[in-house]
């Protein structure tokens, strides 16, 4: 049997169906039902006048700390191979 025809047995499933296209069938259901239930609790929610959960507002996250580190050891790695090739060229 040509090497094609072994591939294309091997996508096809029990009945002679494509496999990608009951997976995506099996795909589209899962998203369907998930969809059908989030608008289902937004809606019992709203009956009930629960309001939507919300994060607390903790400020805004400062990254100085984390950019100045970063920069030292940017600036630490460049000294340590501007060191080497200094040692390598003149011979040391």
């Amino acid at each position: 049997m040509p090497r094609s025809g072994r591939r294309l047995r091997g996508l096809l499933g029990p009945a002679g169906t494509p496999r990608s296209l009951a997976v995506l069938d099996v795909l589209l259901q899962v998203t369907a039902q998930a969809r059908a239930a989030s608008t289902g609790t937004a809606t019992d929610s709203a009956a009930t006048g629960e309001g939507s959960t919300r994060l607390a507002d903790t400020g805004s996250f400062d990254s100085t700390p984390y950019v100045v580190g970063g920069a030292l050891c940017l600036g630490l790695g460049v000294g340590f191979v501007g060191y080497s090739v200094r040692r390598e060229r003149l011979g040391l």
